[in-house]
């Protein structure tokens, strides 16, 4: 499955990826950031993604340029719930700083919320050293839930209200910046690994 939008492309994480995903991942200056901080194994990445390659996880390689620069996920969907928990690491340490990143979170979040209808609301986790994150997530529109700010891991939520006010701005420059108005374009085939309600949304366009 892929997405596309802005000068962005999604494509859902596939076995081929996994060792870069895990080259940059054990990267000083990614791994800082993150709860976990131990090296992780090509095994550990091996188990990890066959506990992810399902249904209720998903997972897309960034790529800007043709050049694969990140990862975004929206993990452990409780579809009864319209619930799951984001989250998104880019390596390329020379776009951090620029609109890039907005550009695959809207992409992705767009999908998430509007065509897929997969979630109304998105938890996401956040080491609170990591600064530049936690202020780039709350012009998102995420709030620390109760309780957190004492956490060196806290815990942010999005609700769909909340991101479509905080959103808007940032959309309107993106769509100036690339001359792309439209939806998300999505494209890929039916598959176990989906749930129904993205094959009915894969099979009706």
């Amino acid at each position: 499955m892929t997405i596309e939008q802005y000068d962005i492309k999604l494509s859902r994480l596939s076995s081929e990826d996994i060792e870069l995903v895990r080259f940059h991942r054990n990267s000083q200056r990614i791994q800082q950031f993150m709860a976990y901080k131990k090296t992780i194994s090509q095994r550990q990445q091996e188990n990890w993604f066959k506990s992810i390659d399902n249904k209720l996880n998903y997972y897309f390689i960034i790529e800007y340029q043709g050049e694969k620069i990140g990862l975004i996920n929206c993990k452990n969907v409780v579809e009864n719930q319209m619930v799951g928990e984001g989250g998104v690491f880019i390596w390329k340490q020379e776009v951090w700083k620029t609109h890039v990143p907005a550009m695959a979170t809207l992409a992705f979040t767009d999908s998430i919320f509007h065509e897929f209808k997969l979630s109304n609301k998105s938890y996401i986790q956040i080491v609170k050293d990591n600064k530049s994150a936690i202020q780039y997530n709350k012009r998102l529109g995420y709030l620390l839930l109760p309780g957190q700010s004492r956490n060196y891991v806290q815990r942010y939520l999005l609700t769909k209200g909340d991101y479509e006010v905080h959103s808007s701005k940032i959309r309107k420059g993106l769509q100036i910046l690339t001359q792309d108005l439209g939806r998300p374009r999505i494209s890929g085939s039916i598959s176990s690994k989906n749930l129904d309600r993205i094959n009915d949304y894969l099979g009706s366009s």
